[in-house]
C-alpha cells in the first residue's frame, strides 16, 4: 500500500498534523523490514509524487489532484479520499506556526529503524550533526563517526 498527498497549507489544505495530530508510538508500526515492500509501489509512488512536484515547480496547482491517493497494488485498487474541510482550525502546526518537533520540543527522541538490519537513524536534540569523514576532514562542529 502507498499513499501520495501534497500537504500545501498555502493552499487552505490540512497539514499531516491536522490529519494525524498524534503520531505513532516509536516500535509500534511495521517497517519495510517487518512487513515487507514490493517494489512496484515504490516506482509508482515516486511518480505520482514527481508528477505532483512537477506541477507545483511549474505553478499549475490546478492540477494538483489535491486528495489522499491510496494505492494497493497487491489488491488492484485505488482510492482518493478527499480531504476538503479536514483543515482544523486550532491546529499548532498550520495554523499558529508552532513547529514542536522541528525545534526538539517533542516528548520522544527522534529515532527511527529503518529498512536493513542494525540501522537506525538519530536526530540529537541539541541540533548537532555526525558526519561519515572516509579519509576526509570533518566539517567544523561536525562529529566524527566510524560505523563498522
Amino acid at each position: 500500500m502507498g499513499d501520495v498527498r501534497d500537504f500545501s497549507a498555502r493552499r487552505g489544505g490540512p497539514c499531516f498534523h491536522c490529519l494525524f495530530p498524534q503520531p505513532p508510538a516509536g516500535g509500534s508500526l511495521d517497517t519495510c523490514e517487518t512487513a515487507g515492500v514490493l517494489a512496484p509501489i515504490v516506482d509508482t509512488i515516486a511518480s505520482l509524487q514527481a508528477m505532483e512536484a512537477i506541477k507545483l515547480l511549474t505553478g499549475n496547482e490546478q492540477a494538483l489532484h489535491g486528495s489522499l491517493v491510496q494505492i494497493d497494488m497487491w489488491l488492484n485498487g485505488w482510492n482518493s479520499l478527499s480531504l476538503a474541510g479536514a483543515r482544523r482550525p486550532q491546529c499548532p502546526v498550520c495554523s499558529a506556526h508552532q513547529y514542536a518537533r522541528l525545534s526538539g520540543e517533542h516528548d520522544e527522541p527522534l529515532t527511527a529503524s529503518l529498512c536493513g538490519r542494525n540501522t537506525v537513524q538519530v536526530v540529537p536534540h541539541d541540533g548537532s550533526t555526525a558526519g561519515l569523514t572516509h579519509g576526509r576532514t570533518p566539517e567544523p562542529g561536525a562529529v566524527s563517526a566510524r560505523w563498522s
